[in-house]
């Protein structure tokens, strides 16, 4: 696979299958189901029939599959979280991203209960602005739950955040250790940058550690 300035969806599938025959040796009924949902996740992405692979961020794969998952049994789920991160190392594998998006795939919840899987856009709003975040606090747990929420990260990944791990010049974020025993560098979307921003500059209290989020007494 070459780099190209556009790739149409239907070339982008034909690659991704080729190295799913090739590398993975993968059935042709299993790679059915793998481009079925890339295709629908590419098409929702993408502008018409061309797709541009630096352009997916992390927004774009949790509100995909926290659509799904809405939808859709677990099983059928997992089934399309598992096309998605084979298609984001696809993609890191010939070149066309470098950074380890599968790792921003979320975990299929297995285990039914009362609790909702999801937040939809509407009550997560509500719940961002009823934070005060006038207050220290209230910008620190607004950064909190804005990188859980777009980035997709366990709340051990975000206190495990140290200063360091913040490239403001590329715009990204190191997550050091996740549940697949690699780290992951992914996109530092504008609206987090701002809240990280509001809560280090102007809520953050003096303190030697490089812990990103510390308590507040």
């Amino acid at each position: 696979m070459t780099m190209r300035d556009e790739w149409t969806v239907p070339a982008v599938l034909a690659a991704f299958d080729e190295h799913l025959r090739r590398r993975r040796g993968l059935c042709p009924e299993v790679r059915r189901n793998y481009a079925g949902h890339v295709r629908a996740f590419v098409t929702k992405v993408s502008s018409g029939q061309h797709v541009d692979p630096s352009a997916i961020n992390v927004t774009h794969i949790i509100d995909h599959v926290g659509d799904l998952t809405g939808r859709y049994r677990p099983a059928t789920v997992e089934l399309a979280v598992s096309a998605l991160r084979s298609f984001f190392r696809f993609l890191r594998i010939e070149g066309l991203r470098s950074d380890r998006l599968e790792d921003a795939v979320p975990v299929v919840p297995h285990r039914r209960d009362s609790l909702p899987r999801h937040l939809d856009g509407e009550t997560f709003a509500r719940l961002i602005a009823g934070l005060d975040s006038s207050t220290p606090r209230g910008r620190r747990d607004r950064a909190i739950m804005l990188l859980m929420a777009r980035l997709g990260l366990r709340s051990g990944e975000v206190t495990a955040l140290v200063l360091e791990d913040i490239d403001w010049r590329n715009g990204t974020v190191r997550v050091r250790a996740r549940k697949t025993g690699h780290g992951a560098l992914l996109p530092l979307p504008h609206e987090v940058g701002e809240a990280l921003v509001d809560y280090l500059r102007d809520g953050r209290p003096g303190t030697t550690t490089r812990r990103v989020f510390v308590l507040h007494r």
